[in-house]
């Protein structure tokens, strides 16, 4: 019976895929999850034996298959709940609820929706591209990541017709934007705001999510 409400359930684990390096994608039975998830919402879920972390983690959904009853996880194993959630075997449960969150709202019908992820964060992109699709709407997707091994689903989203540019953010570019925003910050000559060109603010844009998600992340 599906309740309309998020549920607490043992999830058993239906797949295990390995991508490169840290990543992998986790298939869950969950079968409110896989018939009431939305573009946009999440799950918590921790391994089931695992004590650390002691409470469940907000992961979001990737996929949902309705006709299995299971949806599918993107990660990158950054720390003791992610590695223990990547080491579970198939048949081994997750504790989990969901879906939760609020779901994407599609723009308006006249304009071309804008999709921006860098790394995992492109996974709630792939159900609101199929909804997006469904409804023939117009989408782009950008997907950036530090290095190419960051990209690890830029193949699985040709099935959808977006528009797409991936691209990788070398050590070297990394390192000219540290040095950029260091000399800016020990210049002693005023910074006139009015006077930045769009190239300029451009630039910052550019170079802002990096620096926040370097200073700002959380290891799950």
């Amino acid at each position: 019976m599906i309740s309309g409400m998020p549920v607490p359930r043992q999830a058993p684990l239906l797949k295990r895929e390995p991508l490169e390096g840290p990543y992998v994608l986790l298939q869950f039975r969950h079968p409110e999850v896989a018939h009431e998830a939305r573009a946009g919402q999440f799950v918590m879920i921790k391994a089931g034996a695992s004590a650390e972390p002691p409470l469940r983690r907000p992961f979001s959904i990737l996929t949902v298959d309705p006709r299995e009853d299971s949806f599918t996880l993107f990660l990158k194993q950054v720390g003791p709940g992610t590695r223990a959630l990547a080491a579970l075997r198939p048949g081994e449960s997750a504790a989990c609820l969901g879906p939760l969150g609020h779901p994407f709202s599609a723009p308006p019908a006249d304009t071309e929706a804008l999709l921006v992820a860098g790394g995992y964060g492109i996974a709630p992109f792939r159900i609101f591209g199929e909804e997006l699709k469904r409804d023939d709407r117009r989408a782009r997707l950008f997907y950036g990541g530090r290095t190419t091994a960051d990209l690890q689903l830029r193949d699985r989203f040709g099935d959808l017709d977006l528009r797409s540019s991936s691209r990788r953010r070398t050590a070297a570019r990394a390192s000219a934007g540290a040095s950029r925003r260091l000399s800016a910050r020990t210049s002693t000559r005023p910074r006139d705001r009015s006077r930045s060109t769009p190239a300029d603010r451009t630039d910052s844009c550019a170079r802002w999510p990096t620096s926040r998600s370097a200073a700002g992340c959380r290891r799950r």
